[in-house]
């Protein structure tokens, strides 16, 4: 199959891309990818749309936000960065509002545990209708094999016709990052053994008492941690403090559901409970 890449992109200045800072130290199996993101000059790619959900849900590709360009990017409730630093230590930035996570694809060590904790996190977002960024430094290797994955799964695509159907839209590099034959490996076998869960109810508001934890609702004042029990054994929190304001939520002084959590979007995601 011949595969009908876009013309060349003219160069974005809001696109440029920051200098390194020389003290950034990152694993050797990163340092390839770096270099290799300026292969094609000092810039990366503007936001592009790869997934969209019957929910609204929106999966975006794209090089490192910055300071720069952070006003062309979509308003995100979670950003993947596909590296083991934070964007800030790399001269990028976090996304206004978006919960980060990082997803170090090229790391051996990392990228299997990493993904473990993450898809929950995207697949509820997007099932809620959310907007995803997913980026590395140029938008074409190490995010573009992460989008191929996330695209793969929710659409029932195998990981090549994902990784080519975005090459049609965009400048990536997916074979390329695929040269790396354990990453490649990894990839394919995520893309076949990871699973479309079931949808979890949309949280909408929060619950506890002053003994329990603080818990998200579900249906019907259920704990989101209780949802799919049947309805005749469902527990449900006795006399609980109800409030959809997360900041009054926070002010009770509970300790987090951590089984709400694995089950909520990031929108839900609190600051203060696992983010990065």
């Amino acid at each position: 199959m011949v595969i009908e890449r876009p013309a060349h992109i003219p160069a974005d200045e809001d696109f440029v891309l920051p200098p390194m800072p020389t003290t950034l130290n990152p694993p050797q199996e990163e340092v390839i990818w770096d270099r290799l993101a300026t292969i094609k000059g000092k810039y990366a790619q503007a936001p592009t749309k790869i997934l969209e959900m019957s929910s609204g849900g929106q999966l975006w590709l794209a090089g490192l936000p910055t300071a720069a360009n952070k006003h062309r990017f979509p308003p995100a409730t979670l950003q993947i960065a596909c590296f083991t630093e934070r964007p800030e230590e790399r001269n990028g930035v976090v996304l206004p509002n978006a919960l980060l996570r990082r997803f170090p694809v090229a790391v051996a060590a990392e990228r299997a545990e990493a993904w473990k904790d993450l898809w929950p996190l995207i697949l509820q977002s997007l099932y809620c209708g959310k907007v995803i960024v997913t980026h590395c430094i140029a938008g074409r290797h190490r995010a573009g094999g992460a989008a191929a994955l996330i695209r793969a799964v929710m659409m029932g695509e195998t990981l090549e016709d994902a990784s080519d159907w975005i090459a049609q839209r965009r400048d990536t590099d997916v074979p390329g990052f695929c040269r790396d034959k354990e990453a490649a490996k990894w990839l394919q076998e995520a893309a076949k053994s990871t699973k479309r869960r079931d949808r979890w109810p949309r949280p909408s508001g929060y619950l506890a008492t002053p003994r329990s934890a603080l818990h998200l609702q579900g249906f019907k004042q259920v704990p989101l941690c209780m949802h799919h029990q049947k309805s005749d054994k469902a527990q449900r929190l006795t006399d609980p403090m109800f409030t959809e304001d997360g900041d009054e939520a926070v002010a009770w002084d509970r300790p987090w559901c951590r089984a709400c959590l694995a089950r909520a979007p990031a929108s839900w995601m609190p600051r203060d409970a696992g983010s990065e």
